[in-house]
């Protein structure tokens, strides 16, 4: 869940972060937390992580 993106999301951020644009930086970190935000929303929602501590 969210894995590749996390990837690419990490390497945009690499990429910006060379370029000195703190600005992009970190309009870009906010968004990947945002995302990763509605993955965990997700996961309490469906209760996955009950089933994974059980399973």
């Amino acid at each position: 869940m969210g894995g590749r993106s996390t990837i690419e999301h990490r390497d945009q951020l690499v990429e910006v972060c060379a370029t000195r644009d703190a600005r992009a930086a970190a309009e870009l970190s906010g968004r990947h937390w945002s995302e990763l935000g509605g993955h965990i929303s997700k996961l309490f929602d469906a209760n996955q992580f009950a089933e994974t501590a059980a399973g």
